[in-house]
């Protein structure tokens, strides 16, 4: 296709999208699409930007269909990503308590939307690593 590629770019694109290939094809796609010569890791984040407003619609209706103590650990979590249960970051996503939160959390890894496995006590991984994309870029609840 004659396009080049920072190699930077896409290991920048495998962390974002936590080596989902089919993510990672989509988001080739839309690059080759643009007709892009040289992808920089910029190009790449534009194009995971598009990739991830087109699920915008599934992931507000996942997103409206969740309480509103599920909604903020989800902030939580696509924001800070680690150390969740800190003092300080439960009262700035206006979280009662650790428990409360802990709550949430399990509730939430049931739904099949956050795993905690491997990750540690106080990390949790969004199962579609998008979602959590697009719960930064909306600037949610």
């Amino acid at each position: 296709m004659g396009i080049t590629c920072d190699e930077k770019a896409i290991e920048h694109l495998r962390e974002l999208v936590q080596d989902t290939p089919n993510y990672v094809q989509m988001v080739c796609f839309h690059l080759v699409a643009q007709a892009c010569s040289h992808v920089r890791s910029k190009d790449v984040e534009v194009a995971l930007e598009m990739v991830v407003r087109q699920n915008a619609y599934a992931y507000q209706t996942l997103l409206n269909s969740l309480t509103l103590a599920q909604q903020r650990a989800l902030r939580l979590a696509a924001n800070e990503r680690q150390a969740l249960f800190r003092k300080d970051l439960l009262l700035k996503y206006e979280i009662p308590n650790a428990p409360a939160l802990h709550s949430s959390i399990k509730s939430l890894k049931t739904k099949g939307i956050l795993d905690e496995e491997g990750t540690g006590k106080g990390r949790v991984l969004f199962d579609d690593p998008l979602f959590a994309i697009w719960m930064r870029l909306c600037n949610c609840i």
